[in-house]
């Protein structure tokens, strides 16, 4: 399996692998993972961390950790009566992100830094502006690859490259758009000029609403488009539910991918945990029993007892 997935890499390029960002389902527990702007939106700091297994029974299939931090400084624009209100109307937000994914003999290192600008842009909503710097490591491990090729060896890469992103937000609504991998970077892994290719710019957008059915039971739908030429866009479409702003449930449809469904929960402790399940629609459904996704986060030195948005969302 190991030399398929090498082949595989030689025939399509870094152009195949740029092609697709690490997929996580979760992003609903975290939608700092796809915009930067989202860091400092929440009025407490975040740690949040996860570990995805994808299309389980695969062999060399992908898996992914990371862990993240965002948090604002200064005084937070709140957007509900008697939060604490900032004077000149803005605060700043900032984050930190490490992602590895690993798939065979191949690996890919993502650092990256935040800071992302708040603007209380009415009274009913918020808009952060954002970018993120960083460093993103391609490498390859062929030491126990059964090939007879000359030329390669466990190599490894780096380039500078980031992400830009607008976030509108208040305590029902959201909606974003994002690019990512902004300075389409040119990636070389071997001496003979074969596995090369251009780390392709993704974009995103996003929207979701939070209604109120009763004081203890709320539903938001959202929607997400992912875009990088030349595929044609994909799109997830998701419902959560969340009971007593403690417990929350839902589920994804990635179209032509994945179902998934997703459960979580909110501890006054500050610790939040989620678990996902997703089972494979497409063709690739018939050599693998799903992916699971565990994320574990904690909120702490909050600003009294506001509410964050992102408690909601």
């Amino acid at each position: 399996m190991r030399k398929v997935i090498f082949i595989l890499f030689i025939a399509f390029g870094m152009n195949g692998l740029a092609q697709q960002l690490t997929q996580l389902t979760q992003y609903m527990a975290n939608q700092y993972l796809l915009n930067p702007g989202v860091a400092g939106a929440a009025e407490d700091f975040q740690v949040k961390g996860a570990f995805r297994k994808q299309w389980v029974g695969l062999e060399d299939s992908p898996t992914t950790f990371y862990a993240s931090f965002t948090g604002f400084s200064g005084t937070h624009v709140g957007l509900e009566r008697g939060r604490i209100r900032n004077e000149h109307n803005y605060h700043h937000g900032f984050g930190a992100l490490v992602l590895v994914d690993k798939t065979g003999p191949t690996s890919q290192t993502n650092i990256l830094g935040t800071y992302a600008y708040h603007l209380n842009a009415s009274k009913h909503f918020n808009i952060s502006v954002a970018a993120s710097v960083g460093l993103k490591q391609f490498s390859i491990d062929v030491s126990d690859l059964d090939i007879a090729e000359k030329g390669y060896g466990n190599v490894s890469e780096s380039k500078i490259d980031g992400n830009l992103g607008v976030w509108v937000y208040n305590e029902r609504f959201y909606g974003g758009i994002s690019a990512m991998q902004v300075f389409n970077n040119k990636i070389d892994l071997s001496s003979t000029n074969t596995l090369r290719g251009n780390l392709s710019r993704h974009y995103y957008a996003t929207l979701g609403y939070r209604f109120s059915v009763s004081e203890e039971f709320e539903v938001v739908p959202s929607f997400l488009v992912k875009y990088v030429s030349p595929a044609p866009p994909a799109y997830d479409l998701n419902v959560k539910a969340i009971v007593a702003r403690i417990f929350w449930g839902g589920i994804s449809y990635r179209v032509n991918d994945a179902v998934a469904a997703i459960v979580g929960m909110r501890l006054d402790s500050g610790l939040d945990v989620s678990y996902s399940y997703d089972m494979t629609t497409s063709a690739l459904g018939n050599y693998n029993s799903g992916s699971h996704e565990i994320t574990l986060g904690f909120r702490f030195n909050p600003k009294g007892d506001l509410w964050s948005p992102q408690d909601f969302w």
